[in-house]
């Protein structure tokens, strides 16, 4: 029985997955290889805290957020690097593009940052003059930031007025951005029930930002007061180099030292809606027809490039109708005509596509929102398709799987052709917690991120998730225990009520911990740190106000932080924040 697994089954399940895992030199990634599943031989804190710096190996201040896991990466030397992907826009100059950081593993000591600028790869006399019409960008968004807190601020319709004009200055008027009126109410109006009004993207209406956009030099919605920013997607590692992806469509390869071994600006790729810029959370690096290739979903098109030479390998087709894609390529592993096995990408668009050369064998077969399907890796697929979620999920009509539903795949090759199974088939239970982001598979089992227990033939739930266990994104095993980050919460002792951001409320970053086993038990949450309403540090308050518009952390701290997962190595734990990276030590 499920029910009963014993404990040889679950050393199995692990020896499995160790069987198959990287090892030195070999793939290293978004929650280790995209599993969650880490070796055997790491065994990371399971208390920890970093205000008071318990188990605390180190801690290094990062100069911007992003939303990217950082990951670490053993050296020929015995050491390790941990490299984290920086969004652009602040500081100004050095902060104009994204940056890809790098930290020695044992002391948190910064060996290297490089920039990843799309105009490295244009001439220099076309380069300069739109570095200075970006530099001129990042300018305005700062000052416009810094007048909604001033406007936040402003005691008299006078002194709101007076800051309403220094904002019409820099405040953005074109496309979908909101006028200065729609963030700060008409002149001579005093200040909204609401309250000071979002800033979704930047200062757009200057002829040097106007240029920008028709260079294609900034993303659609760069970032703003909730927004996600162009350096989500966490950095990949064969154990030689380093390969990153960003939501102003660049494409880099890296040396462990830091040297640029390619680089690629998808310059003509459309992007039409900001929700693009989320891309993947996971890269993949898969072997195929001979050549060890870079995988990712975004822009519409599974993209699969030469890592040996930067050049598109292939490009197909995935979706048509844009939406958040941030979710990683699951594989299908199936026995074609000839006895052989091939791999398969399933993208959450139901799309799977042939690896070795690109060729989709089914077309938008279901459409599952921000991480998509759950696969073992050999032929079963897992899906909770919800339907519309702010219009970007409806599925395709006249699809197989085109209504809300809970569902098991058993995927197969006939020819050419790949057919399915229903393993089960559920429109009405559409809410049983079938996982459908970064869960894990163990045999005939499912763990959904919180750690709902499933069997994995039914789809019916055989254990409900370890109370007080929560995770927004990227859960993880190692050591037998599962970590994972939740949404912020505010600080213990808060009034009841309170919510992250709010005056006088302080947040905080945690990690959750449950033990492994016959029932999964939860340990601890344990805060990794802090996050004042209102900073007494002048330069760090001016820092959050310039980049968010506001200096209280609100929406913007309290859920795109848990776009991270943790990474553990040996018996180290790091965890990024916001504002800065952390090493836990196990004792």
């Amino acid at each position: 029985m499920i029910q009963n697994r014993d404990r040889l089954g679950v050393l199995l399940v692990l020896a499995f997955f160790a069987a198959s895992r990287p090892g030195a030199g070999e793939v290293i990634g978004f929650r280790y290889d995209n599993t969650g599943v880490f070796p055997e031989n790491v065994n990371p804190p399971t208390e920890f805290d970093g205000p008071s710096g318990k188990n605390l190996l180190w801690k290094v201040p990062l100069p911007n957020f992003g939303n990217a896991s950082p990951i670490v990466v053993p050296t020929a030397d015995g050491k390790a690097r941990v490299f984290v992907l920086i969004d652009h826009g602040y500081p100004l100059g050095e902060g104009d593009v994204p940056r890809l950081m790098c930290f020695d593993a044992d002391t948190g000591k910064e060996l290297w940052t490089k920039p990843i600028d799309p105009l490295d790869s244009v001439p220099e006399e076309e380069a300069k003059p739109l570095r200075g019409a970006r530099n001129k960008y990042w300018y305005h968004q700062h000052e416009f930031n810094r007048c909604l807190q001033k406007a936040r601020e402003a005691r008299t319709t006078e002194d709101l007025d007076a800051v309403r004009k220094e904002a019409a200055e820099h405040g953005p008027n074109l496309g979908h951005n909101k006028p200065v009126e729609k963030c700060m109410g008409k002149p001579g109006s005093p200040k909204s029930k609401r309250g000071i009004g979002r800033n979704w993207t930047a200062a757009l209406n200057h002829s040097e930002c106007q240029r920008l956009c028709k260079e294609r030099i900034l993303g659609v919605s760069s970032w703003n007061w909730t927004g996600i920013g162009q350096a989500m997607c966490t950095p990949i590692s064969d154990g030689k180099a380093v390969y990153v992806i960003t939501g102003l469509r660049t494409v880099t390869k890296f040396d462990l030292d830091g040297n640029v071994i390619w680089h690629v600006w998808e310059k003509d790729v459309e992007q039409t809606k900001f929700y693009e810029c989320w891309l993947a959370n996971g890269l993949r690096i898969l072997s195929a027809g001979g050549r060890r290739l870079l995988v990712f979903e975004g822009y519409n098109h599974l993209w699969a490039y030469d890592c040996e030479t930067g050049t598109v390998a292939w490009k197909t087709p995935t979706s048509g109708s844009g939406g958040h894609v941030c979710g990683t390529p699951q594989l299908l592993r199936l026995k074609n005509a000839a006895g052989e096995e091939d791999l398969l990408i399933i993208a959450r668009t139901g799309h799977s596509v042939r690896v070795r050369d690109g060729k989709a064998l089914t077309d938008q077969l279901f459409n599952v929102n921000y991480h998509g399907p759950v696969s073992d890796g050999r032929d079963r697929v897992w899906i909770q398709q919800i339907g519309g979620d702010g219009g970007h999920f409806h599925p395709k009509k006249g699809s197989a799987f085109d209504k809300k539903c809970a569902a098991g795949l058993r995927f197969r090759l006939e020819g050419e052709e790949i057919k399915y199974d229903k393993i089960f088939y559920d429109e009405r239970r559409i809410k049983r917690n079938l996982a459908n982001d970064l869960g894990f598979v163990r045999g005939d089992e499912l763990l959904t991120k919180q750690l709902h227990r499933l069997n994995a033939t039914t789809g019916e739930q055989i254990a409900d998730r370890p109370r007080g266990f929560d995770s927004y994104n990227g859960t993880i095993l190692a050591g037998g225990h599962f970590y994972a980050i939740p949404r912020m919460t505010v600080v213990e002792g808060a009034p009841r009520g309170a919510k992250p951001g709010q005056k006088g409320v302080d947040a905080r970053m945690v990690v959750d911990v449950a033990k492994d086993g016959e029932k999964i038990r939860f340990v601890g949450r344990h805060t990794v740190e802090i996050i004042e309403t209102d900073p007494k540090d002048a330069g760090e308050r001016d820092r959050r106000i310039a980049i968010t518009g506001r200096v209280t952390p609100g929406e913007w701290y309290a859920w795109h932080a848990a776009y991270i997962a943790p990474f553990a190595c040996k018996n180290r734990l790091y965890v990024r924040t916001f504002d800065n990276l952390y090493c836990f030590e196990a004792e």
